[in-house]
């Protein structure tokens, strides 16, 4: 009899369950925007020449009917109690990484299946912009994630250029 249990509990580690004890830790979508003026300055960065407070000031999105300023982001790091991750949308804000200034929207939540989602960006000097996006997240039987994502940036189709460089670069 104690043959015939080891086995059936050798069996049973080796199946491919959904049940697993991992908790994925599902990253948040972030959208990374550079914006420079026509002599390629940052627009954004408060120590470059191409600075403009009134660009900046003037700067909202629109989503979901409504309306969030430009802001900066306060570099706040979050220590969550879990391993479950939620990511409090902020709206857009301005960061920097690896020494480039960016207009940051998001976050929004990684494991939230978000169907074409519609961004307008409301740029500082009257024009607009129409960021549309969808993330969706799939499970593999391990229970392990996977994601089907695309970008349109003012309707010039799909892009995976947010997934690739990291960002997009705008002329204003």
């Amino acid at each position: 009899m104690p043959v015939i249990t080891a086995i059936l509990l050798v069996l049973s580690s080796c199946s491919d369950e959904s049940n697993s004890d991992i908790i994925y830790d599902i990253a948040p979508v972030y959208f990374n925007i550079e914006v420079i003026n026509k002599e390629g300055y940052n627009m954004l960065d408060s120590k470059g020449p191409g600075y403009n407070p009134d660009f900046i000031a003037n700067t909202s999105i629109t989503i979901q009917s409504k309306t969030y300023k430009l802001g900066v982001n306060a570099n706040t790091v979050l220590k969550p109690s879990t391993r479950a991750y939620y990511a409090p949308f902020k709206g857009m804000m301005i960061a920097v990484d690896n020494g480039k200034t960016y207009a940051v929207i998001g976050p929004f939540m990684g494991d939230y299946n978000w169907d074409n989602e519609k961004v307008i960006i409301n740029w500082g000097d009257n024009s607009t912009d129409i960021l549309t996006f969808s993330s969706f997240v799939h499970y593999k039987k391990s229970g392990e994630p996977y994601f089907d994502r695309s970008y349109n940036l003012n309707n010039s189709g799909s892009s995976t250029t947010f997934d690739t460089e990291g960002a997009i670069t705008l002329v204003k």
